[in-house]
């Protein structure tokens, strides 16, 4: 489990051909109780190539004020000038909230 006030997102890219990606990666919470990330949260390792194909990468943010449960989260990736059409394959998102683990992919 995360500490209080956090929420652990784990990100795993698929295995096919050009399914990682370069672009800038953020991303929105909902909470169950309607709370919800004010601003886009940034995704990003320092000195570490994120989103690659076949990857997990985790990450640890900060939860909207009063959330307990996490109910959607939304990835936005902007793509980078020089590669505009890259089609990012998202495998598998699991959350950590206080209430435990939730996982959102392929099958389930």
């Amino acid at each position: 489990m995360p500490p209080a006030g956090k929420v652990a997102l784990s990100i795993a890219t698929g295995s096919e051909t050009g399914g990682g990606t370069d672009a800038d990666v953020r991303a929105k919470l909902t909470c169950l109780n309607g709370a919800h990330s004010a601003d886009w949260i940034a995704l990003d390792k320092d000195n570490y190539n994120d989103f690659e194909r076949y990857d997990r990468d985790d990450y640890e943010v900060a939860a909207p004020s009063g959330c307990d449960e996490v109910a959607a989260v939304v990835l936005d990736p902007t793509p980078l000038a020089n590669f505009p059409n890259e089609r990012w394959q998202v495998e598998r998102v699991t959350v950590t909230d206080s209430q435990g683990t939730v996982r959102y992919g392929r099958g389930d």
